[in-house]
């Protein structure tokens, strides 16, 4: 579960890599600590990847793995971690919350029972040079959903993976994300694949204070952002469209605060 992934990226220890190149990694890295690790597509597994002795929580050794190649970074999404390009990594976690959002703004079109299965974990396996297409569309199956143009989905072949019990929401996401691709209510059992709707928003919360109102409104502004932004002593709600909320999800990673 998300909750055991958080713990376990907690356990501390001292990592180094000398001349591994990044597939092996990632694979010692699952051996030692049972963490399923998915890597984007557009990752090159055979690059080095070598990193000095660190000491600390599991997730700087994931931080100092993703810095052995420019622009990668590392996201948790449920069970797993994804590793991938830094963009894609920052949206994974909206995109899912987004479809979500987008699943509950649907209720007079989509059945509450459709949207239960969406959200019902099972495990994952697929073989060697399996589609990523033949994937979404097995997914689909399964969840009783008719996908309306699995030919959007390019072309790819990729290695066989076992993975922990995800939603079909995350592991919809997961795959089609590597291609700057979700997937989109059609209404009813019928989703489409495509890019992400930049006109829906939603909201999320953030532990950012009143104090520090002035300096970001004024940011937003310079940056051509408008999301609505509802003040209280502690915290700010942001109810914005993804690039809204992707601006903000950068300035909690910097400062490190909450978000709900």
């Amino acid at each position: 579960t998300s909750a055991e992934l958080e713990k376990a990226l907690e356990v501390r220890g001292v990592w180094s890599s000398t001349g591994s190149s990044l597939a092996e990694e990632l694979a010692e890295f699952r051996a030692l600590t049972g963490i399923t690790i998915i890597r984007d597509r557009r990752v090159d597994p055979g690059s080095p990847c070598e990193y000095e002795p660190i000491e600390g929580q599991r997730g700087v050794a994931l931080s100092a793995i993703s810095r052995t190649q420019e622009g990668l970074a590392w996201q948790p999404l449920g069970p797993v971690i994804y590793l991938g390009p830094m963009n894609s990594a920052g949206r994974l976690s909206l995109l899912t919350k987004m479809l979500d959002e987008q699943l509950k703004a649907s209720r007079t079109t989509i059945p509450s029972e459709i949207a239960a299965r969406l959200r019902r974990r099972t495990a994952l396996k697929w073989d060697d040079l399996t589609s990523p297409r033949e994937r979404v569309e097995q997914l689909s199956a399964a969840a009783q959903i008719t996908l309306v143009n699995a030919e959007a989905i390019p072309h790819d072949l990729w290695a066989g993976s076992e993975l922990p019990p995800l939603s079909f929401i995350e592991a919809a996401v997961l795959i089609l994300n590597q291609f700057d691709l979700t997937l989109l209510p059609d209404g009813g059992d019928r989703f489409r694949v495509g890019p992400p709707d930049e006109t829906f928003t939603w909201d999320a919360s953030y532990a950012i204070g009143k104090s520090q109102q002035s300096a970001i409104e004024e940011q937003l502004q310079r940056d051509g952002l408008t999301p609505e932004l509802r003040w209280s002593t502690s915290r700010v709600t942001v109810v914005g469209s993804l690039r809204d909320l992707l601006w903000w999800l950068g300035r909690v990673q910097q400062v490190g605060v909450g978000r709900t």
